[in-house]
């Protein structure tokens, strides 16, 4: 005797083949999980406000937000922290550095402003590279 499926619907039991109730139940399965996927991501503020109706914050956009606001003070610690550094380099070292970084000079062109060689610029800006990952802790 083969096994019968039912769905209701309208409180109504209609027989239904196997194909049809197990697509029935996937997609069920399916916004069952989306919907508590949901409700686990929002903070409802109902009750916190008179007079407002679904005023709802999504969870993961105050997360990423306040992920966001971390990230931008981190990143304001290390400008802080690189421009110290930066200021504690030598006059020629802080030449080097700016040529380089902020004016996109090549090692050759800075050589020849500063009269040395292109190794020497090289050489140079490694051991500039290290002072800086030393003292910010890279």
């Amino acid at each position: 005797m083969a096994k019968k499926y039912f769905l209701y619907a309208n409180n109504v039991k209609i027989e239904v083949t196997k194909e049809v109730y197990n697509a029935y139940y996937q997609t069920k399965d399916r916004n069952n999980y989306l919907d508590d996927k949901f409700n686990k991501n929002v903070i409802y503020l109902d009750n916190h406000f008179e007079g407002y109706e679904n005023n709802t914050i999504e969870y993961h956009y105050v997360i990423n937000r306040a992920k966001v606001l971390a990230e931008e003070e981190h990143e304001n610690e290390l400008i802080k922290l690189l421009h110290n550094v930066l200021s504690r380099l030598e006059e020629d070292e802080k030449m080097i550095v700016y040529l380089y970084f902020y004016k996109n000079k090549s090692q050759s062109q800075i050589g020849q402003e500063m009269n040395v060689t292109q190794q020497n610029i090289s050489k140079r800006l490694n051991l500039i590279k290290k002072k800086l990952k030393k003292a910010m802790n890279f």
